[in-house]
This record gives structure tokens, C-alpha cells and sequence, in this order.
């Protein structure tokens, strides 16, 4: 490859990597199954008494993992994960000598690169990255990319960093992790995920390869639909919003991007309480005035709420505590302050 450094190629093949797959009542490890590769149909198969993992790769190197039930009990699966564990032999992967781009699955985090070795001041260095990771060498030579691509499936994937000791400073590992609590039915199959592996000699060049591959696996209907802008007050304001930023981003939107905006869209913050979708005293003259000075400036207004949701000292959790999810001994299950609407009740419904 050009003189390219090839560790991270050398260490992190597909078949490589050690399946484990746990379901509600067991764990089956990728060392117990019986291993079947069909390269005519570009197929490398983990077999187990009578269920099997299938990993299937395309010519865009897109790999999916589709998991089968062939016995007569549904499964309740939780997660599998591929892992490349730290080599213990030389030439290894030391940890000081390589970044990480890190995406976070919140999106109230940041993303950006972090060393693998040591913790930062804006992330988590045990939170794994979601969706798409990038590992790159600190010196220019060798990048590697590990990325989710559509379709995406009923599955949240991630990519934790594994290293040999707790210091975190000798060699490192990764795994691809795939979340997807569900129940495949006796006799059927689904398909959990579509993914990526991409190599080269820099990390920028392969997330634009990584872009445009996702752009190339997205249905055409949904390419010729026009992109949907706006603003939206939570990115800068979060739960601190009130009535004049809304007014005031509006009129800016106004001057600075005219018709290049559709939407202005307030976010977490109007409220006046969690489960009272109603203006609080931020917003003095209330939602439908300042939905008329958004339309009067020329877009359209947009609201963000969350239905199932409601804070434990309104009324309507004082009187009704029977519609909302209990824990496993019957009492209201409570996230911070913010207990969840029971969707499925009778009463509701």
C-alpha cells in the first residue's frame, strides 16, 4: 500500500474478530459455533445448535448481520458484539500513540477526537463512540474507520475502546457493539445491521468516502426530496430559551439567510412544567403571538414537545399516578423528577 503503516490493518480484519452474542437467558460465545464461509455468495456464517449469525459483504464493502432463529422457541435477544482484542505480542497498538474521533449517542455531548489513552475534559473516555468512529495514528501514515451505514435497521451501534491494563497506556482493542433488545420469532430472521470498515492514510479523507457512501446507500425518493433547514433554539439556548431570543434569532434569520430557511423551531424551555405544554412565564405573550411573529418574518413555526413525559408536582400526576410506568413492585418509575406516561393504558388510549 504505498509504504503505508499497517497496523491498524493488520490487527482489525472481519474475520478476525470474536462473536459473542447474549440473549435473555444465555450468552454464546463465537469460539463455540461451528464456522461455515460461502465465498461465492459472500457469506461467513456462526452456527449454533439452532440458531446462526450471518455476516454478509457487498462490493461497497458494506458488511450486514442478519441473525436467524431456526428453532421452534422465539429468542430474546440483547446485544452482539464483534471485539478485536489488544494483542499481547509485538508489534501491538500502543494506546499513546493514537487518537479517536468520538461521536457521542447523546447529543447534548460533544464530539470531536480525544487520545485513546488518556481521559479529556469534555468526554467520558469510558463512553464509547456511537454510530461511526475513526482511529487514527498520531504521526500521518494510517487511519482506520468503523461506521454504521443505512439502512440502520432497529439498532443502536457503538464502538467501546478495550485496553490490556487499567493504566490504558500499553495496547488497545476495539469492538463493534450492537444494542438491539428484541424477540425474533421461531423460525424467522432479521437484519440487524449494515456496517463499514475503511482504511487509509487519512482519517478526513475517509469520513468523506464514509459520507458519501451513505449518500450512495439512501433510497433515491429520499435524495430528491428537497433539505429541510431551520433554526432551532436548543443548540445555543437549551432549557434557558425565552421569548426574546426566539424574537430576536428570528430577525437575524431574517436579515442574514431570508429564504434559505424554512423553520424556526422552540425547543425545551417554553414550557411551565414537564406534561404542561403551555407557555411559561419566559414567554409572556404566549405561543400563538410569537408563532405569528415568526410566520409575519416569513417562516413557519415549529415546536418540540414530549407527549409521554410529565414532572411529578403537576396535577395531573397528583390525581392520575395510576397512568404512568411502574418499576417490578408496583411503584411509579421515576427518571430524576420526570415520571413516563403508561401509552398503553385503557385510559389513555
Amino acid at each position: 500500500m504505498g509504504g503505508m503503516i499497517l497496523q491498524l490493518f493488520n490487527q482489525f480484519q472481519w474475520n478476525r474478530a470474536t462473536l459473542r452474542i447474549e440473549c435473555s437467558d444465555r450468552t454464546f460465545n463465537g469460539e463455540d459455533a461451528l464456522m461455515e464461509e460461502d465465498v461465492e455468495r459472500g457469506q461467513q456464517t456462526w452456527r449454533w445448535d439452532a440458531m446462526a449469525v450471518t455476516m454478509s459483504w457487498s462490493p461497497n464493502q458494506v458488511r450486514s448481520l442478519t441473525f436467524h432463529n431456526y428453532g421452534v422457541h422465539d429468542i430474546h435477544l440483547r446485544t452482539i458484539s464483534m471485539e478485536w482484542k489488544p494483542m499481547a505480542d509485538y508489534p501491538y497498538l500502543d494506546a499513546r500513540n493514537y487518537v479517536q474521533l468520538h461521536h457521542s449517542q447523546c447529543f447534548e455531548k460533544l464530539a470531536g477526537v480525544r487520545p485513546i489513552h488518556r481521559p479529556n475534559d469534555w468526554s467520558d473516555p469510558t463512553e464509547a463512540s456511537s454510530m461511526v468512529t475513526v482511529i487514527s495514528h498520531r504521526l500521518p501514515g494510517e487511519a482506520l474507520l468503523l461506521g454504521a451505514v443505512p439502512p440502520y435497521e432497529d439498532c443502536l451501534v457503538s464502538f467501546p475502546i478495550s485496553h490490556e491494563s487499567a493504566h490504558r497506556d500499553g495496547a488497545f482493542g476495539i469492538s463493534v457493539h450492537l444494542a438491539s433488545p428484541r424477540r425474533i420469532r421461531a423460525n424467522s430472521a432479521a437484519v440487524l445491521a449494515n456496517l463499514i470498515m475503511l482504511h487509509g492514510k487519512n482519517g478526513i479523507t475517509l469520513l468523506e468516502q464514509y459520507a458519501e457512501l451513505i449518500r450512495n446507500c439512501l433510497p433515491p425518493s429520499l435524495l430528491s426530496k428537497g433539505r429541510v433547514t431551520g433554526w432551532n433554539s436548543w443548540d445555543y439556548y437549551a432549557g434557558a430559551v425565552a421569548e426574546s431570543d426566539i424574537i430576536a434569532n428570528t430577525r437575524t434569520s431574517r436579515e442574514q439567510w431570508a429564504d434559505s430557511i424554512r423553520y424556526i423551531v422552540v425547543d425545551e424551555g417554553y414550557q411551565s412544567q414537564w406534561g404542561i405544554w403551555e407557555a411559561g412565564w419566559k414567554f409572556p405573550n404566549g405561543l400563538p403571538a410569537l408563532c405569528e411573529t415568526i410566520r409575519e418574518a416569513g417562516f413557519e413555526p415549529g415546536i418540540w414537545t414530549a407527549p409521554l413525559m410529565v414532572n411529578c408536582s403537576t396535577f395531573l400526576y397528583r390525581e392520575h399516578p395510576d397512568w404512568y410506568v411502574s418499576d417490578k413492585v408496583g411503584n411509579p418509575y421515576i427518571l430524576g423528577t420526570v415520571p413516563m406516561l403508561y401509552s398503553t393504558s385503557p385510559i389513555l388510549k
